[in-house]
C-alpha cells in the first residue's frame, strides 16, 4: 500500500511515514524527509519571531556551569535554561525582549494557577466532605449526641475520663431517648444532666437520666 505526500506529492510506501493515531492509514500526511525539511523550518521561523537564533545558541558543553537564568553575556544574550543531553549540557540564550517576554508569561500562569486551580480543588474537597459529614452524622447519632456532651463538659472544665464500659452506658442513655423519640414521631425527650456541668456535674452514665423535653427548659429557667 502506498500513499502521497502533501508536501512533495511522491506516492511512497507506507513504511516511509512516520506513525500517527489519528491520519489515514495511521500515518503522517507528509513523508519522513520532507518532515525533517518542514520541521527544520519551523524551527527557524519560530526562532525568528522569538528574537533566538540557532547561531547565537553555543555548543554542547560537558560540565555543570555556574550561570543562573538571567545572567547576561558579552553578546547581549541573557541566559534562560539548561537542558541535558547524552553529550552533556545545552545552554539556552535569548534576548532581552524575549526573556522578559517569557518571564512574564511564566507569571501570569503561575498567577492562574495560585488562584484558580487549588481554589476549585479545595471548593469540591469542601463539599464532597461537607456531604460526607452530613452522611455519617445522619447514620450515627448517638456518637454525636455523646461527643458534643463530653465536649461541652470539657469546655467547662470536665475532665473525667470514661471507661470502656462507661462510654457503652451513655451510648445506651442515649440510644433510649432515640428510641422513645422516634416511638412517638417528635422530639419529647433529651438527655439531661441531674447536677449540670456548669455547676461542677459530670458527663458521667450516674448523673446522666432521659427526661422530657418541657422537664429540661423547666430546669434550664430555675
Amino acid at each position: 500500500m502506498q500513499k502521497k505526500c502533501s508536501y512533495c506529492f511522491l506516492e511512497l510506501p507506507l513504511e516511509f511515514f512516520s506513525c500517527h493515531p489519528t491520519a489515514k492509514y495511521g500515518r503522517k500526511h507528509i513523508c519522513k524527509k520532507c518532515d525533517k525539511v518542514y520541521a527544520a523550518a519551523r524551527y527557524d521561523r519560530v526562532s525568528k519571531e522569538n528574537g533566538v537564533k540557532k547561531r547565537e545558541r553555543p555548543a554542547t558543553i560537558v560540565g555543570v556551569s555556574n550561570i543562573k537564568q538571567g545572567d547576561v553575556r558579552d553578546d547581549g544574550l541573557m541566559f534562560w535554561s539548561k537542558r541535558k543531553t547524552k553529550a552533556g549540557y545545552v545552554e539556552w540564550w535569548v534576548t532581552k525582549e524575549h526573556f522578559d517576554k517569557m518571564t512574564d508569561r511564566r507569571r501570569e500562569l503561575d498567577r492562574a494557577r495560585y488562584h484558580t486551580i487549588p481554589s476549585i480543588k479545595n471548593k469540591n474537597k469542601s463539599e464532597g466532605a461537607k456531604e460526607a459529614k452530613k452522611k455519617w452524622k445522619a447514620s450515627n447519632p448517638d456518637y454525636f449526641a455523646n461527643f458534643h456532651g463530653k465536649r461541652r463538659a470539657s469546655i467547662r472544665g470536665d475532665r473525667t475520663i470514661l471507661t470502656a464500659h462507661e462510654k457503652a452506658q451513655v451510648l445506651d442513655i442515649y440510644k433510649f431517648r432515640d428510641c422513645l423519640n422516634k416511638r412517638h414521631q417528635r422530639v419529647m425527650f433529651e438527655v439531661d444532666h441531674i447536677k449540670a456541668v456548669s455547676r461542677g456535674g459530670c458527663h458521667t452514665p450516674s448523673n446522666l437520666r432521659v427526661t422530657t423535653k418541657e422537664f429540661n427548659r423547666q430546669k434550664w429557667a430555675n
